[in-house]
């Protein structure tokens, strides 16, 4: 069911991207950020698109997604990609801001969802 869902592979194929831009690619430091705490913005970003996209699966079914179970899911990557950074990486440091930020766009994602399950439940009534 969920293999014949091009979500499944957009949520797989940028999962594996932001374990590359955490973990992998090291920081180089030549570049200075454009605004102060910018990595708090880009590890929002990447959890709210990790969890909206992991979302989708469910949506595009009309079914609500499981909001608990993903929510575990952003606490738990979001915790070891950061415990990866401080002790797999030279040019970057675990960062429980990171975590908080991470949270962040996991929780907006799913309140996205939850609104449009809603706005869902409200039209079919």
């Amino acid at each position: 069911m969920y293999f014949k869902n091009k979500w499944f592979y957009a949520a797989l194929i940028w999962f594996f991207l932001g374990i590359y831009a955490l973990i992998f690619r090291e920081n180089s430091g030549t570049h200075s950020p454009p605004f102060p705490h910018f990595d708090k913005l880009a590890h929002a970003l990447l959890f709210f698109a990790q969890i909206w996209l992991t979302a989708k699966i469910w949506l595009t079914q009309s079914r609500q997604p499981p909001y608990q179970a993903l929510w575990i899911f952003g606490l738990a990557y979001a915790i070891v990609s950061e415990l990866a950074q401080h002790f797999f990486t030279q040019t970057r440091s675990g960062d429980i801001w990171d975590i908080g930020a991470d949270l962040l766009g996991t929780t907006l994602a799913l309140f996205l969802a939850k609104i449009r399950v809603s706005l869902w439940q409200k039209t079919s009534t």
